[in-house]
């Protein structure tokens, strides 16, 4: 407490009296043995302090100077504010420092008051200017190719004058460049180089810009395949590869050739002409625009395609090759068309085809071929190839002999084009008897037939068209034969296909029994069984000529399979609005796979008992179904047809007078339409009357 009085006593006392010290001593007429002058503090010239960490300054220590021996007490001010007091005794020197730490920048004055008796004098004034820490950064590119002039450019914050500057590169200090711009000239070796810049201010610590990362570029180089192809009449588009340059795209490319000298925007360029090209890419900064890369266009002159098959002439069925030969040479990765009649050919792009056609005619080949460069050849000359049906073989001769040996004679008809080939076969056996007919006598009995066999070969003039034809020859004292069918569990009322095993022969007559009957008199017996049951069928075949003997054949139990019920469609013929849903059911069959028609149309994925869809459009719709069990496979009989009925909605009109102007009034309406409910506005002056009608 005692002290805040001290303090606010020569508060008062500095307002009060302010003089300076020899002013003072003049005034209160003190003599002195010595003429004393005016004190000061040291320093006494105006300070600059750096408030930022490390700096040498950041603290200022002042003293007084010609302290007079009978001051009491002294005060320091900064700003006017008290900042530090002494009670001082006869050569007591006062001092005081000055800490920027936690003061802002700016000005600060500071002054000593010294108290003499019940006189206050004041030193001089010193100025104090507190620095903010300064901001330095560096502004220019951060790129340039070899050759390239390059200016960067130190930017810094407010800071008195008197600073001295300092670049350094990778850290190291580039002697003489004391300037706040550096001018250099890209060095010939690529690599990368740091750059920053220091600001130092007397007493304080050296401030570095923030580190500018700066990459020496190669000029760049266009790369550009050679040659390219240009078609003959046509034109081609070259692509270089685009260089970079520290990231950035060139401005422009220049193509010089035949006809000149041509700017494009892009690395693609269009040429018509063959020749020697040169193409170069520009920058923004021409010190990196590229050299010449000179590239060459030839024009090329598709060949001429022909066509070789493996054969002119070929049976239906059999497999033949179309190769393309080319006159001269053609690039790797050329493909093909083919055509056939006119027609292409599907999936075709190589230089060969093969064919299989099962029809008999000719066919007219051509194909083209399409080069890489895109490159053309004109459609090769036609190259026929000829199509001959496969010849019908017929065996005649006896097929059974009820003896203990046999004369057989068989011939295959020989209505064949050309002078075909023939061999018979017996068993598999080469008979070596290469005519149109066979003889071998005595040939003994046995229990089972003879195979023969004849393969008759056209010439290749027909298509070399091979086809063989067996015949079976019985020869038994008491023959048996053998019969198959193709399916002995039909399903009700399906076909059933009965055949002997032995050839047919005229001089044979051929009786089926069916359980228990006889029947067909063919040599081949198609039948069908309508309920279930089991049925036995066998054959019985005669000779018509000496000796006349008679064969039985073994018995095929058949054994009908029953169909499904026929199914049922519920609902009846239904009516739905256009748009609207209708939903159809069956009964349920066991293991029944269901197939649904619409308009006679199967209905695809619908194999259930229920089918749901949606009509859009108006008109009438007939559906059927069937059914088949899984494990039989038998089908039954075709629903009754179901119809449905779409409908268009009717548009409704009303006719008749709206408004009345008497009273009262006989209205009378009329419509368009059967309807349930409409309601129609009739105004009677300025009544409304709102009438229903039903």
């Amino acid at each position: 407490m005692k002290k805040f009085m001290i303090f606010f006593l020569m508060a008062f006392l500095l307002l009060s009296n302010s003089h300076s010290y020899a002013e003072k001593l003049n005034i209160d007429g003190v003599e002195a043995t010595n003429e004393i002058p005016d004190f000061w503090i040291t320093p006494s010239v105006n300070q600059f302090v750096c408030a930022w960490s490390g700096s040498s300054s950041a603290t200022i220590t002042f003293s007084a100077n010609n302290y007079h021996a009978e001051t009491q007490f002294s005060n320091w001010f900064v700003n006017g504010v008290i900042m530090q007091s002494y009670y001082t005794n006869a050569g007591d020197i006062a001092s005081f420092t000055f800490s920027a730490s936690g003061r802002p920048a700016g000005t600060y004055i500071v002054q000593l008051v010294a108290r003499v008796g019940t006189t206050d004098y004041y030193s001089s004034e010193t100025t104090i200017y507190v620095l903010e820490e300064p901001s330095v950064s560096i502004v220019g590119p951060t790129s340039g190719c070899v050759g390239d002039s390059i200016s960067l450019q130190a930017v810094v914050g407010d800071i008195p004058q008197g600073y001295t500057v300092k670049w350094y590169r990778n850290e190291v200090a580039i002697p003489t460049e004391t300037n706040l711009s550096y001018n250099f000239y890209v060095p010939a070796t690529p690599q990368n180089y740091t750059y920053q810049v220091g600001i130092t201010y007397p007493g304080c610590t050296e401030k570095l810009s923030p580190t500018l990362d700066f990459t020496n570029l190669a000029i760049p180089v266009v790369n550009i395949t050679s040659p390219w192809s240009l078609c003959a009449g046509g034109s081609v588009v070259v692509t270089a590869d685009a260089p970079s340059s520290g990231g950035l795209q060139p401005t422009s490319y220049s193509w010089t050739g035949p006809g000149g000298t041509v700017l494009t925007s892009t690395s693609s360029y269009e040429i018509f002409t063959a020749g020697p090209y040169t193409v170069s890419a520009q920058f923004q900064n021409a010190a990196c625009n590229t050299g010449n890369t000179a590239f060459t266009v030839n024009t090329i002159t598709p060949t001429t395609l022909t066509i070789n098959p493996s054969a002119t002439n070929v049976c239906e069925g059999n497999q033949y090759t179309l190769r393309t030969t080319p006159v001269a040479a053609v690039p790797a990765g050329t493909l093909y068309t083919w055509y056939r009649n006119g027609v292409e050919i599907p999936g075709q792009n190589l230089d060969s085809i093969s064919e299989t056609n099962t029809t008999p005619g000719n066919y007219t080949y051509r194909v083209k071929a399409t080069y890489p460069s895109g490159c053309v050849t004109a459609l090769s000359n036609p190259t026929s190839v000829t199509v001959h049906a496969a010849p019908e073989l017929t065996i005649t001769g006896t097929s059974m002999f009820c003896s203990a040996d046999a004369d057989v004679v068989l011939s295959v008809n020989n209505d064949h084009s050309g002078s075909p080939s023939f061999v018979w076969y017996r068993d598999d056996v080469n008979q070596s008897v290469t005519t149109a007919s066979i003889t071998q006598n005595d040939v003994p009995a046995r229990e089972y037939p003879y195979i023969y066999k004849v393969t008759v070969t056209d010439d290749a003039a027909y298509g070399a068209c091979v086809v063989t034809k067996e015949y079976a020859v019985v020869i038994n004292p008491t023959p048996s034969i053998q019969i198959t069918v193709d399916d002995n569990t039909p399903c009700i009322n399906g076909e059933i296909t009965f055949t002997p095993t032995m050839g047919y022969s005229t001089d044979f007559t051929y009786q089926w029994n069916f359980n228990h009957g006889n029947t067909a008199t063919s040599y081949i017996y198609n039948t069908s069984i309508g309920t279930v049951g089991t049925y036995p069928v066998y054959l019985t075949v005669r000779s018509t000529s000496a000796p006349t003997c008679t064969a039985v054949s073994n018995i095929i139990n058949i054994t009908p399979t029953a169909i499904p019920t026929t199914p049922v469609i519920s609902p009846v013929a239904s009516n739905v609005c256009e748009g609207g849903q209708v939903t159809l059911t069956t009964p349920v069959v066991d293991g029944g796979i269901f197939t649904w028609y619409k308009n006679g149309v199967e209905v695809t994925g619908a194999t259930t008992r229920t089918l749901t869809e949606v009509l859009p459009s108006a008109g009438t719709y007939i559906y059927t179904v069937v059914v088949r069990t899984e494990n039989s496979g038998c089908v039954s009989l075709t629903s009754t047809p179901d119809t449905i009925t779409v409908h268009t909605p009717e548009v409704v009109t009303i006719s008749g007078t709206p408004i009345f102007c008497t009273d009262p009034a006989t209205v009378t309406l009329s419509s368009n339409g059967h309807l349930k409910l409409l309601q129609f506005l009739v105004m009677h002056c300025s009544a409304q009357i709102q009438q229903q009608l039903l």
